[in-house]
């Protein structure tokens, strides 16, 4: 075998998540003579497993780490004038992840396809441009009044995908659409859809790359992309390639299941829900009970419809620096602090560990400002502590949503809070659902609606629509 640093003349990626139909690389290569130095990358080497059709729920974890250990491996054999070969039987995620993952950084790309005839494709994305778009349709909304979220981008041989089945996705994962563009190619007479060749190849990757560059500029305020994929696995795979993964951070490759869409796979993955949480209690302020609030929110976050979803941690005697490096190197969704406060400050507690530092609102703000990650901020704050009604408005100049308190809060009823709150948000309901009933538990105390927690949220923003677990 050939040392990692010296390139072969030709390398074969093999997406063979299939587990039925499965191509033969020998036979690839026999039908491809000419290079005698071959490396042979198969993705169930790199502990994928197939499955039915390329595609399983409970296996898109594994088909996506089975596509990037590939990669991978791969990138070191693959040179300026190596020729690259992609084949195999796997799920359109799988493909168009496979050419996100080779991305544009090599141009000889052939793509090897068997029609239902049983006659192979060798489709090469280099070659000349043929004269006829592939593409019939391009749509591109105006801006979005929104300020951020995601982008749609639907890429079709043929089929439309419909409006109603992209919005139902998104909030099922609980993400704000920001615009939905819009890729359609208009299909022969008396067929569903046009076919990916060897004569349009060239120019239907030149255009996939050319439209989704424009996305960055149409919409300044997209944190990252969901592209929705109909046609053949050849399509898919240009699609990811076109995708420049320094430009869009993010990008989803929804699955179409049943009569709607599943989360498929995603780049970078997104296992768990980061919910961190900042407990303060110094030493010179009156005491609290901080660590039955903590205990209930593990409780509740560790059943079995959560178990695998959320990644939970816990600062004790929580200082303002642990804030602002949390911020810059965890990149939580959730953010939760409990502890004192009012008005104008929370009370963190100072490096020593003992006596209280009072960090004004406006410093609180600022650090959500600037240190949040531009791809995936915190989208809610939950500040569990007296009279931050006003801090939690105003924090939502940066993040989605934020939940203060109005009144001066016991410790029974901001316990009660937490643990009513997080048990509804594991279950799969939604912001607003989990909110209402964690404020409704609190009339257990004879609470009043002036009495009570205040949801706030960005404009454009829908706390109906946002679930941070999905409901199983």
């Amino acid at each position: 075998m050939k040392a990692p640093n010296q390139h072969a003349e030709r390398v074969l990626l093999m997406l063979d998540l299939a587990a039925e139909n499965q191509f033969d690389p020998e036979q690839i290569l026999e039908l491809r003579p000419g290079s005698p130095s071959t490396k042979v990358f198969s993705a169930t080497d790199f502990g994928g497993v197939r499955t039915g059709r390329g595609w399983s729920r409970d296996y898109t974890r594994n088909h996506s780490a089975a596509v990037e250990a590939m990669v991978s491996a791969a990138r070191p054999y693959i040179g300026r004038h190596t020729e690259l070969l992609v084949s195999g039987m796997a799920s359109l995620g799988s493909y168009a992840e496979l050419g996100l993952r080779v991305s544009s950084w090599h141009d000889d790309v052939t793509l090897v396809n068997q029609r239902k005839d049983r006659q192979w494709d060798f489709c090469s994305i280099g070659g000349v441009q043929d004269r006829e778009p592939y593409f019939d349709q391009i749509h591109f909304p105006r801006r979005s009044a929104k300020e951020s979220g995601r982008v749609a981008v639907v890429v079709s041989s043929g089929y439309a995908v419909e409006p109603e089945l992209i919005e139902k996705f998104f909030e099922q994962q609980g993400e704000t659409l920001l615009s939905t563009v819009t890729l359609r190619a208009v299909p022969p007479a008396g067929s569903t859809r046009k076919d990916v060749t060897v004569h349009n190849t060239p120019g239907l990757a030149r255009s996939l790359c050319a439209e989704i560059e424009k996305v960055k500029l149409m919409y300044p305020g997209q944190r990252g992309l969901a592209v929705f994929v109909v046609g053949p696995a050849q399509l898919a795979f240009l699609v990811g390639r076109a995708i420049n993964p320094n430009v869009y951070t993010s990008v989803w490759f929804p699955h179409k299941h049943g009569d709607g869409y599943v989360a498929g796979s995603k780049v970078p993955w997104e296992d768990k829900v980061r919910v961190r949480m900042l407990l303060s209690a110094p030493e010179d302020l009156s005491p609290m009970d901080l660590e039955q609030e903590q205990m209930l929110a593990v409780e509740v976050l560790d059943r079995p419809l959560s178990r695998d979803s959320f990644d939970l941690a816990v600062e004790h005697a929580a200082t303002f620096n642990q804030f602002f490096e949390m911020l810059m190197y965890e990149r939580p969704q959730i953010v939760h602090f409990s502890g004192h406060g009012n008005e104008n400050l929370l009370a963190f507690t100072k490096e020593d560990g003992s006596k209280a530092d009072l960090v004004p609102a406006e410093a609180m703000r600022r650090a959500l400002g600037s240190a949040k990650d531009p791809v995936n901020p915190p989208r809610l704050v939950v500040l569990n502590a007296c009279l931050t009604e006003k801090q939690a408005e105003a924090m939502t100049e940066h993040v989605e949503f934020a939940i203060g308190m109005r009144p001066k809060i016991k410790d029974a009823r901001a316990i009660a809070f937490t643990r009513r709150f997080y048990d509804a948000l594991a279950s799969g309901r939604s912001l607003q659902n989990a909110f209402d009933q964690a404020r409704d538990y609190l009339s257990k105390w004879g609470a009043k609606a002036d009495d009570t927690p205040k949801l706030f949220c960005r404009p454009g923003c829908d706390p109906n629509r946002v679930r941070f677990f999905e409901a199983k």
